[in-house]
């Protein structure tokens, strides 16, 4: 968000659980965000505090019904993108090999069909339109796309991801852009399946 309004900001790493982490989000969670005096959490308010306070392209729709989609996707990406694409594929996928823990097989096979119908979902959408609340860019595309970038590090997720051709041709997009490019973590180059 910072990278498409084109302001200068700092990343500060924190202990997961430590004193610092709770200070910033009080549920131990990320994000979490400091502008002077001011502290937020939560992606959305975080959000709309940079793109209300900052000069720039704006990230929320002017119109009415445009930003209306917008927070639903951002409620959508919030509840089910979140829930089905991170917590139920992605991390167990990515993160319990890393910890020396083997991937649960089964729980991974559960979730795809909840991850295909998140999918089906926002290919829909995005048929209909460029971004996911219209023709322009806003919070919810920038929300949405590390999650695909995630995915796709699963076996799952470049099986999945390009059977819904507006999804992928969105990712692509959304993709190219600097800020993507300036922002996104570098991530293994290839994730097995176990």
């Amino acid at each position: 968000m910072c990278e498409e309004k084109g302001i200068d900001y700092i990343v500060e790493r924190v202990n997961f659980g430590s004193d610092a982490h709770f200070e910033i989000h009080p549920f131990g969670k990320l994000p979490g965000f400091r502008h002077g005096n001011i502290k937020l959490y939560e992606t959305v308010a975080i959000g709309v505090y940079i793109d209300e306070t900052f000069e720039g392209p704006p990230l929320q729709p002017l119109d009415k019904m445009a930003r209306v989609q917008m927070f639903q996707w951002l409620s959508v990406v919030g509840d089910y993108g979140a829930q089905y694409l991170i917590r139920e594929l992605a991390l167990p996928r990515i993160v319990a090999p890393l910890q020396g823990e083997t991937p649960d097989e089964d729980a991974i096979r559960e979730s795809l069909p909840k991850v295909e119908r998140f999918f089906g979902v926002a290919d829909a959408a995005l048929r209909e339109r460029a971004y996911l609340a219209g023709p322009e860019i806003s919070l919810a595309d920038l929300v949405l796309v590390p999650m695909i970038a995630t995915v796709l590090q699963t076996p799952e997720g470049r099986d999945i991801v390009p059977r819904f051709a507006a999804v992928e041709h969105w990712f692509e997009t959304m993709a190219a852009r600097p800020s993507f490019a300036a922002a996104h973590p570098r991530r293994p180059a290839r994730i097995e399946a176990a």
